[in-house]
């Protein structure tokens, strides 16, 4: 699964339950705000390397089941 750009040193990351935020774990486990994309920071470093943040709509449609 892709991660996160900033896994490894945001002060924001949080893995979701109690396990501690050391490196290990935040390699393996994804922060759940970049999960959700609710995470303006890792939104706004994408953007700034000129990465394009869009969903295939065909593909979110048939993932529905319309």
């Amino acid at each position: 699964m892709k991660t996160c750009y900033l896994c490894d040193t945001c002060p924001y990351y949080d893995s979701g339950d109690s396990k501690p935020t050391n490196h290990h774990v935040r390699i393996t486990i994804p922060c759940v705000k970049y999960l959700d994309m609710s995470c303006q920071i890792d939104t706004d470093v994408r953007l700034f390397y000129g990465e394009t943040i869009a969903c295939d709509i065909n593909k979110m449609r048939g993932l529905k089941g319309e």
